[in-house]
C-alpha cells in the first residue's frame, strides 16, 4: 500500500521516487496488493477456525474474522485513493478503522478469556 501511494503521488504530481520504484506500474503495485491482503484474510481466518479446539470451541475466533476483514477492506480504501503512504497515520485518524480494530481485539479477548 505504501509504495502504491507512493508512485500514484509520482503520476499525479510528479514527485521524486526512488529509482527502484521506477520499474513498478501502479497496476501492478494494486495487484501485489490486493493479492497480499487476500493471502492475509484467508490465512486469518484459517487461523481462526484452526485454533477453535484449542479455546474450547469458542465462537469468538470465528467472530473475529468479520472485524478483521472489514478493517483490511476499510484500509483498502486509503490504499486504493493513495493515501496509504503511511501507515500510522492512517490507524491514528480514520475512526472506523480504530472502531474495527477494537471490535478485533474485543473478540479476540472474549475468545480467550471467556
Amino acid at each position: 500500500g505504501k509504495r502504491y501511494a507512493e508512485i500514484i503521488l509520482f503520476e499525479n504530481t510528479g514527485a521524486e521516487i526512488r529509482s527502484s520504484l521506477r520499474k513498478y506500474s501502479a497496476s501492478y503495485l494494486r495487484f501485489v496488493w490486493a493479492t497480499s491482503a487476500g493471502v492475509m484474510i484467508m490465512s486469518y481466518a484459517l487461523w481462526a477456525w484452526d485454533v477453535r479446539p484449542v479455546l474450547g470451541d469458542s465462537v469468538w475466533t470465528v467472530v473475529s474474522i468479520v472485524p478483521f476483514v472489514v478493517a483490511v477492506l476499510r484500509y483498502a480504501v486509503d490504499v486504493d485513493q493513495g493515501k496509504a503512504g503511511e501507515p500510522e497515520e492512517i490507524a491514528l485518524r480514520d475512526r472506523a478503522l480504530q472502531i474495527l480494530g477494537l471490535a478485533w481485539a474485543g473478540s479476540l479477548f472474549a475468545a480467550i478469556y471467556l
